[in-house]
């Protein structure tokens, strides 16, 4: 039964760090993005010009995931691929919903100008996106409260079998020396690491929705 018992539990474990890993990058990547694309709308009314925005963006301070997209996007435009591409490049590389927004708008504003409604649009786009990042905060706190009640209640669910367990029949633990005893920490063992898992994907944002 511990045998069974491990290696759901190698089973069921690594894919829930993978997601949870998953999902903070991608907060971490909109957290990046929406603060790269306020110093882009800063820089733009100076400059004039999206692609000198970004050249200036890249030597201040950035996440170096954000750093390396815009440095992708400038080397693609400095190679000869227009605009449209190396922006559509960007795109598949964010794969945010809200984003694409973002980048319909730059693409307008650069074969139409940046002028005052262009720059209003993109302000809009980017406020989506903050919205979002918002929203996700204030999940991200009640998510840890009703983590914290689950946890809660996986300890006191254990508590009755820690209990019982005091009582002995012959002089035996009855979980650990009869087959009914047996069959049922199994049971809780197996069932504690289902209701984790799952707990953490229904109490958790998915972030592929974005």
């Amino acid at each position: 039964l511990l045998f069974i018992a491990g290696w759901i539990f190698m089973g069921l474990l690594p894919s829930m760090l993978i997601k949870v890993k998953y999902q903070r990058q991608r907060l971490l990547l909109l957290e990046g993005l929406v603060d790269c694309l306020r110093q882009i709308i800063a820089r733009l009314p100076d400059q004039g010009n999206f692609v000198r925005a970004l050249e200036l963006t890249v030597q201040g301070q950035l996440e170096p995931g954000i750093a390396v997209m815009l440095q992708e996007v400038i080397k693609d435009v400095s190679l000869g691929c227009s605009m449209e591409a190396a922006l559509k490049h960007w795109r598949q590389s964010v794969r945010l919903r809200k984003f694409n927004h973002v980048v319909d708008t730059i693409l307008q504003a650069h074969y139409e100008g940046w002028t005052k409604v262009a720059m209003d649009s993109m302000d809009k786009a980017v406020q989506a996106m903050e919205a979002d990042l918002q929203a996700i905060k204030l999940a991200q706190q009640k998510s840890r409260s009703r983590k914290r009640q689950l946890y809660l209640t996986i300890l006191t669910a254990w508590s009755f079998p820690l209990i019982l367990s005091f009582l002995n029949s012959g002089g035996n633990n009855i979980y650990l020396c009869t087959l009914p005893g047996k069959v049922l920490v199994f049971a809780y063992v197996v069932g504690t690491f289902f209701v984790i898992v799952k707990g953490q994907e229904y109490l958790s944002l998915n972030v592929d929705e974005l």
